[in-house]
Order: structure tokens, then sequence, then C-alpha cells
């Protein structure tokens, strides 16, 4: 069942808190430590709570129901009173209704539905920075997730501070490629633009409307966004994360990222290279389940169900 009426920011920290994040780090041929894997282990995908927290968060996002600002999104009172025409395209957009051949159904669900989807997961999995150890970080807001797969920019953008309001930018990427290892390279690629410098004008765009969206400030009572007019006050300001979606059920070790450093070479912690794989069969079960509980309850608000 979609709940409508929890904030959905606290549904998506309780997502993060059922999920069990562990982490590890990962080492090269010289014991020294290149980038840090967390692991969902608590994520299952037979479970009716998980199913159904995933499924309102992406209700309430494809709803138009979102904020920047983490306090925002969890004061948030979701408006129940969707247009019904709204509600009709979410329905086909989870079901596939649209489109009559398979092939193109299908085609739908891996390259729009299911991306989405696992973009909800790595917008939840952002809060791994306030659990990374040595940064002592809190999330403060983040970006818009993309409604649409074909549209460029990141995957998730993200504003995390410490105590003292020192600032974080936090880029990440979310691949669900039929051969991770292809979306791996893609997202390291632009990692290695992004560490270059050659799309700060892009970043500094994008995070000046997520902090002014936020209203945040800087220590100075200076907005935030007139101090991201230079990178060079961002260097060792940069957090990268990658998501992927893994087709073996168990394959964490680090290994499938071991480029993470060589792509990121300005950066020298370890702790500001993050990843993690979801690694159940290809969460297709996954997919289905929460898509259908979406139609299931736009279905039934037509027939009068009240959920």
């Amino acid at each position: 069942m979609l709940d409508i009426v929890t904030p959905i920011g606290e549904q998506i920290r309780k997502l993060f808190n059922l999920l069990t994040v562990k982490y590890k780090y990962y080492h090269n041929e010289l014991s020294e430590k290149q980038h840090i894997e967390f692991e969902p282990v608590g994520l299952n995908v037979n479970s009716l709570e998980q199913i159904g927290l995933v499924a309102s968060i992406c209700y309430h996002i494809q709803s138009g129901l979102w904020s920047a600002s983490i306090q925002a999104l969890k004061e948030l009172l979701p408006d129940s009173m969707v247009d019904f025409e709204d509600d009709q395209n979410i329905k086909n957009y989870f079901s596939g209704d649209e489109y009559a051949e398979g092939d193109k159904r299908k085609e739908h669900f891996q390259k729009q539905r299911n991306p989405f989807i696992l973009e909800v997961l790595a917008n939840c999995m952002l809060y791994c920075v306030e659990v990374t150890p040595n940064l002592h970080l809190t999330l403060k807001a983040m970006n818009r997730i993309h409604l649409d797969s074909k549209i460029q920019g990141l995957d998730a953008a993200a504003l995390a501070s410490t105590e003292d309001l020192d600032y974080y930018i936090i880029i990440g990427e979310a691949k669900n490629r039929e051969t991770p290892s292809q979306g791996t390279a893609e997202a390291f690629e632009a990692f290695k633009k992004h560490d270059s410098g050659k799309t700060w004008a892009d970043i500094r765009q994008l995070i000046c409307i997520v902090s002014d969206a936020a209203q945040l400030s800087d220590y100075d009572g200076v907005l935030l966004s007139r101090k991201l007019s230079r990178k060079s006050i961002w260097e060792g300001k940069f957090i990268y994360r990658l998501t992927i979606e893994h087709q073996s059920a168990n394959p964490h070790g680090g290994s499938q990222f071991k480029d993470f450093s060589a792509c990121t070479v300005n950066v020298f912690e370890a702790e500001r290279r993050q990843c993690e794989s979801f690694g159940t069969e290809r969460l297709t079960e996954f997919y289905d389940k929460v898509s259908q509980m979406i139609v299931e309850y736009i279905v039934g608000k037509g027939k009068g169900v009240i959920a």
C-alpha cells in the first residue's frame, strides 16, 4: 500500500535505514585505500515494506511533489489530490500500457522505468555521506531526480556540510547497463571530465539552482551560489558517487570499481570516492513489484478505494 501521508523525506530516510548499509575500503596492491564501497545488506526484494516505500517515493516524485531542501522534504505533506490526467500518465509510465508491442514495452522498462527507480535508490543512498568515516557530514539538499533518462545531466547531485557549514558537492551517477562494466566505464569517464574541471560551468549552474532552491547560505551569510563562482574554492570538496545494478547476487569486493582512483586523480581521500552495487538478479523482480503497487494504487483510486 502506498503511503501518501508521510513526508517524502521521512520515507527516503526510513528506506535508507532499512537498507542497513555497511561499508569497506578497497585497497590497491600497495595496501593503500582507493575508494569506499557501501553495501545495502538489508535490501529485500520481497519485503512489502521496502517495496511500498520505493513505490511511494516514486509516485510522489512523478507527481511533482519534490523539494531540493532536505528539511523541506521532511516537512512536506504530499497533496493526495493528484490530477486524474497525471495519475493516468503515471500509471502508463509504470505499466507500459501505452506500448502495444511487447518489444517497445520492454525497451521502455529497460531505458526509462527501471533507470528511474534505480535513480531513486541512488538518491536514497546519498545518505551514505552521513555515515562515511572521517567526513562528519549532514546532507542538506539534493537535485531533482530525472523523470526521463534521455535528459542529459547528473543522475544525482547534492550538497552536504559539516557543523561549521563547510560545504561539499556530491556528484553521482547511476547505471543499469546490460553489462555492468559498461555502465561503470561510462560513469568513470564522466567523473574524469568533472575531476578535470571541464564540466565545472555545468556543475556550478546546477548546484546554484539546488542551493538557491534549498535557501542555503555559507558561514559568512553570503549566498552559497556566489561562493560557487570559483572552482578553486571547491578543490578537495567533491565527493563522487556511483551506483550500479549488477547481475551477480554477490558482486561486492570492490574490484569492479578498481579504476575509480585513476579517473579522479584530484581526489586524495578514499572517502570521497563512493560506490555501491545493487546485485539482486538485476532487480527486475523488484522493479516489477514496485511498479505493480503503483498501478494498483491508481486503479484503486479510480474505483473509490481509499489508500
